[in-house]
C-alpha cells in the first residue's frame, strides 16, 4: 500500500466531533444541517458521530432515535438553549 495513501484513510477516521464520552447519558440537543433540533439523551455514538438518543421530555420520534453523523451539524450538552 502507497504510505500517501495510508496517511489518508487515516484522517479519514478522525471523530467530527472529537470526544463525545463526556456528553454519554446526559442531556443533549442535537442540531442537523437542515438545522432541525431534538433533545434525548445521548445513549450511544461510534467514530463517525452517529448517535442514539432516548426520549427525553416530549417528542414524536418513539422511544429512541439514530442520528447520522454526516447529517449533524453541532452538538450542545443540555436542553435546547442555541439561537
Amino acid at each position: 500500500m502507497n504510505p500517501e495513501k495510508k496517511e489518508l484513510v487515516d484522517k479519514s477516521k478522525i471523530p467530527l466531533f472529537g470526544n463525545l464520552s463526556k456528553f454519554r447519558n446526559k442531556i443533549v440537543t442535537v442540531v442537523f444541517t437542515n438545522n432541525v433540533k431534538i433533545t434525548g439523551i445521548l445513549i450511544s455514538y461510534d467514530y463517525t458521530s452517529n448517535l442514539i438518543l432516548e426520549k427525553y421530555n416530549k417528542w414524536e420520534y418513539g422511544k429512541r432515535v439514530l442520528c447520522l453523523g454526516r447529517s449533524l451539524s453541532l452538538i450542545s450538552l443540555g436542553s435546547s438553549t442555541i439561537m
